[in-house]
């Protein structure tokens, strides 16, 4: 408010508008923040339950890239810990950022399951350009899409990410993490 008030009162155009042009992106830059922050703290992190997490995650990606998330959850997911949970809803978060940046495609299906109550398997699966095999080469190191940073997080929680890819015919990221208990 200062800033604005300060371009009001500067004689002379040039200073004016350079004044109005910064508090522009001021004023862009505490709504992205406050965008953000409210994304950081979503009620889908206080709920602790991963299909709803899901869901509210697919809304705002269609909301705000056109992308269309199609989920399928196999049965009733087992109780898991608050670290895991927000592990994996952050991983699922930036795989979907990752469909929007590279896959070239508006659909995406997310398949959650549990097929031994001990372990959640997550399926990230699109139809898109998939990975060349530069890109694939890069899956384990730093600058592979961000793949780097999932694969340390889920080997943190003592899971494993397996990443399929055919140049021209899509990506499936594979998360299969153990349920520690839930309460």
């Amino acid at each position: 408010m200062a800033l604005s008030g300060v371009a009001e009162s500067v004689v002379g155009q040039q200073a004016g508008a350079t004044l109005k042009r910064v508090d522009d992106m001021l004023t862009r830059s505490l709504r992205l923040t406050r965008s953000l922050v409210q994304e950081i703290s979503v009620s889908a992190l206080k709920e602790r339950d991963l299909p709803f997490a899901v869901k509210w995650t697919a809304q705002q990606m269609e909301e705000k890239f056109g992308l269309h998330v199609a989920l399928r959850c196999d049965g009733t997911l087992p109780p898991i810990d608050a670290d895991t949970y927000v592990c994996l809803y952050r991983v699922i978060q930036e795989v979907l950022f990752n469909v929007v940046k590279h896959a070239g495609v508006k659909r995406v299906e997310v398949e959650l399951a549990s097929p031994h109550q001990e372990s959640v398997r997550i399926v990230i699966r699109d139809e898109g350009c998939g990975l060349s095999r530069a890109a694939s080469a890069e899956l384990g190191k730093e600058n592979g899409f961000g793949l780097f940073s999932i694969r340390e997080r889920i080997e943190g929680l003592g899971g494993r990410i397996d990443v399929s890819c055919t140049p021209g015919k899509g990506t499936a990221v594979c998360l299969i993490v153990p349920v520690r208990s839930g309460h």
